[in-house]
């Protein structure tokens, strides 16, 4: 008996595998061929129609007295099955723009098309009364007629209805989040087009990276609750490629603290650019005497080029402390900057004895470095009680994680008398 030859046997099943493929590529190219070819020939009858229905017209413009290229003209495209809408006409699904003066096609429009462009342009907008959160969202639909009318779902699953008569329809919704709502667009020659809208999702709050990404699209103040936590967010957004050519500071006086006893700063600032960020001058957020407002975040889309300072130093917040969630992990673990940072080192008690010297009852320390994203703590002071003017220099505060925290403070001193 012959043995196989493998090699041969792997040929001939390349061979025949090759001639599927030619021959699956050669169906699809027929069958496009062909879908092309119908609506060609499709749209070459609508046109054939209308020139006869407009040739008719010629000859009454002509004869009849009774003739004239508005509503007499309407009457007659309609009697002979067409759809009008002004200069519009519309039959067989093709749609065309007509001269009704020298009754000839100006424009062939092709067959109908309805295009939706919704988003969510606001998602803080509020909660209603049992907790549901609102959001704001752009309704935006275009078609290449003019539309007849728009039906979108309320929220309490009833429709409204607007009748309409242009190519472009746009309005700002208060929608609730995470409901599903169906949008309908009828154009003027009968054709419908149904869009459901649920592009929002409540998983869109659980950090604010992502909040900075999908949510806020435009300047303004935003209240947003992640983790259980609640930030204030004073956002200024940049579309498209950007340039810090002159030293700027982003943020105002609602943001920060107005006194030292009242922790009431604010909100944090984030600087959004949908593009590249280029800093050739200084770049921070606003302060006064009480301090800067709580954070300042930079959300760069493209990349960010840093040819100057971008800084916060000398603009801590006289806030309270809060977890700061920057990033949802994949087992629902955050990347955070704590509430709490590393511990202040202990303070230098000094006192004057009966000899009118000064004793030290206790040493003052470094404070604690900064890691896992804490703030370094402080330094320890000098705490004297008489006149105590002169100690050894303060020690200086911790030392913050690499690219992750500010060091802390250096120890100051208070004399008591």
């Amino acid at each position: 008996m012959k043995k196989f030859n493998k090699k041969f046997l792997f040929i001939t099943f390349a061979i025949i595998f090759i001639i599927v493929l030619i021959s699956i590529f050669s169906v699809s190219i027929i069958r496009k061929k062909t879908n092309d070819d119908a609506l060609k020939a499709s749209e070459t009858n609508a046109r054939n129609r209308l020139y006869n229905v407009l040739s008719l017209a010629s000859n009454e413009k002509e004869n009849n007295t009774e003739y004239n290229s508005e509503s007499f003209l309407t009457n007659m495209l309609i009697s002979n099955g067409l759809i009008v809408n002004g200069n519009i006409v519309s039959l067989d699904n093709w749609n065309f723009e007509i001269d009704r003066e020298n009754l000839s096609i100006n424009n062939n429009l092709g067959a109908t098309k309805i295009i939706f462009n919704n988003d969510v342009i606001n998602y803080f907008t509020g909660t209603t009364s049992d907790g549901q959160k609102i959001v704001t969202a752009q309704i935006n639909v275009n078609s290449n007629i003019p539309l007849d009318k728009i039906i979108f779902e309320n929220n309490d699953g009833t429709f409204t209805t607007e009748e309409i008569n242009n190519t472009s329809y746009s309005k700002d919704i208060n929608l609730l989040l995470d409901k599903k709502y169906l949008i309908t667009a009828v154009a003027k020659d009968g054709k419908t087009k149904l869009e459901t809208f649920q592009e929002f999702s409540a998983g869109k709050f659980d950090s604010l990276l992502t909040v900075a990404d999908k949510c806020i699209k435009k300047d303004g103040v935003y209240n947003v609750s992640i983790n259980g936590e609640t930030y204030g967010i004073h956002a200024y957004v940049y579309e498209g490629d950007t340039v810090i050519s002159s030293n700027t500071s982003l943020g105002d006086a609602n943001d920060v603290a107005t006194s030292l006893t009242n922790y009431n700063a604010k909100n944090m600032v984030l600087m959004k650019v949908n593009g590249n960020l280029t800093v050739n001058a200084d770049l921070t957020a606003f302060s006064n005497t009480y301090g800067g407002p709580k954070g300042f975040f930079i959300y760069c889309t493209g990349t960010l080029t840093n040819n100057s300072t971008i800084t916060m130093s000398k603009k801590g917040a006289n806030a309270n402390g809060q977890n700061v969630y920057l990033w949802k992990n994949a087992n629902d673990s955050y990347e955070y900057v704590p509430a709490s940072g590393a511990n202040g080192g202990s303070g230098q008690y000094a006192i004057l004895n009966s000899s009118n010297k000064t004793v030290i009852v206790s040493s003052y320390s470094k404070g604690s470095d900064g890691n896992n994203r804490k703030t370094a703590g402080g330094g320890g002071g000098i705490i004297g009680v008489g006149s105590v003017r002169n100690g050894s220099s303060m020690q200086n505060g911790g030392d913050g994680s690499a690219g992750t925290s500010y060091g802390g403070g250096c120890g100051g001193r208070r004399n008591i008398f």
